[in-house]
């Protein structure tokens, strides 16, 4: 009778256990990933450079020649979709950008500035969902541990920072399904530029449906990202964190 209660109390004790499991599964933290930065921790030199430990590269790939572009005072925008069916309660927002030459410890990223349209940016038709060009949402901005560099090259001179945002924790995001833009602009110390560096597929120009463009903060029309070299028309990396 006592092995039989025993084991009546470890059944009952993983059943609520699983319960839980499956009641906070909707919670989960889920990702949006636009497109991938790193191309391993070896470059294509002969013989290859390995990045320093825990580090690894962007290597510009093929007949590309850019390493990024400018992103003070332009604005940049790329799309992503919200499935069928789906919903997502928006959480943070990881967007990359780097400074050249710059080498200290400390991110000089002090400010994003991110809007959210349904539809593409400036378009008739599409509206803001969330954001504006004046209102600071970053978060954190630390290392990537990852360096843009050129074919073949193994220099550490544009250390790339992944830069966390969030609205206002007063404004309840939730994106219903469709076609969205994510606009951001980043701002660093002592007005230096910034530069995001485009999403990086080894072996490709580009990452296939690339449509990110780019236009100045102050006025003007949006533009394509094309490739200074390849004419090849670029993505921007960015991670939204959200729960369904």
């Amino acid at each position: 009778m006592k092995t039989t209660q025993i084991l009546l109390i470890i059944i009952v004790y993983f059943f609520t256990i699983s319960c839980k499991k499956e009641d906070t599964n909707g919670l989960a933290n889920k990702i949006y990933d636009n497109g991938p930065l790193s191309t391993g921790n070896l470059n294509s030199a002969t013989p290859q450079d390995a990045a320093p430990a825990g580090k690894s590269w962007s290597e510009i790939q093929l007949t590309n020649g850019f390493y990024g572009f400018g992103t003070t005072p332009n604005l940049s925008a790329d799309d992503f979709i919200v499935p069928p069916g789906e919903s997502w309660k928006i959480d943070s927002i990881k967007t990359y950008c780097y400074h050249s030459g710059y080498t200290l410890a400390v991110s000089p990223v002090y400010a994003t500035r991110i809007r959210i349209w349904k539809g593409e940016p400036d378009q008739v038709g599409s509206a803001i969902i969330v954001g504006d060009t004046s209102t600071n949402v970053l978060r954190s901005s630390t290392s990537s541990n990852i360096f843009r560099i050129s074919k073949g090259d193994n220099n550490l001179l544009r250390e790339i920072w992944e830069n966390t945002s969030a609205f206002n924790s007063a404004i309840s995001l939730t994106l219903t399904e469709g076609v969205y833009w994510l606009e951001v602009v980043h701002y660093a110390s002592n007005d230096f530029a910034t530069y995001i560096p485009p999403v990086t597929v080894t072996g490709q120009l580009n990452k296939s449906g690339a449509n990110a463009i780019t236009k100045n903060r102050t006025g003007g029309a949006y533009t394509k990202i094309a490739d200074s070299n390849s004419d090849a028309i670029q993505d921007i990396p960015f991670k939204i964190y959200y729960r369904k």
